[in-house]
């Protein structure tokens, strides 16, 4: 109610939020096998992927310490 309007940030809506729909579904591995082009998921945004990186992402480790996923605005702002 106090401030200003801003614009949405279209590169966590349009670009993150996916990305991370798209690594939950295909269980976490590095390659898009729920795609029909088989996008490889490592990329420059912190994605919880079984690899030697998540030891280096503490804020992903939720994903795979608890049972369901946590939510992802959490994830992109700690």
């Amino acid at each position: 109610m106090l401030g200003t309007p801003r614009l949405i940030r279209s590169d966590e809506w349009a670009v993150i939020t996916p990305l991370f729909q798209a690594a939950v579904r295909n269980g976490f591995r590095e390659v898009n096998e729920t795609s029909f082009y088989r996008e490889d998921l490592r990329s420059v945004f912190p994605l919880p992927l079984k690899n030697w990186s998540l030891f280096f992402r503490p804020q992903l480790w939720a994903f795979f310490l608890t049972g369901a996923p946590p939510r992802i605005q959490s994830t992109l702002h700690s």
